[in-house]
């Protein structure tokens, strides 16, 4: 293998690697988004309870 094949072979992986990278990326953000609608979704629920417990003792 020629030094110029190697480093087109290098090239490559590169950007296999910065696609996958950009990828994992998204998917992290993906992820953050969704965690963060349930953690909302639970805070509301939490909140409610609380507030339905109160509301019961008075």
């Amino acid at each position: 293998m020629t030094d110029s094949e190697k480093l087109d072979l290098l090239f490559e992986k590169m950007g296999d690697l910065e696609k996958r990278m950009k990828e994992l990326k998204r998917q992290q953000m993906k992820d953050t988004a969704e965690l963060k609608a349930m953690d909302e979704i639970i805070f509301d629920e939490v909140e409610r309870a609380c507030h339905r417990s109160v509301s019961n003792n008075l």
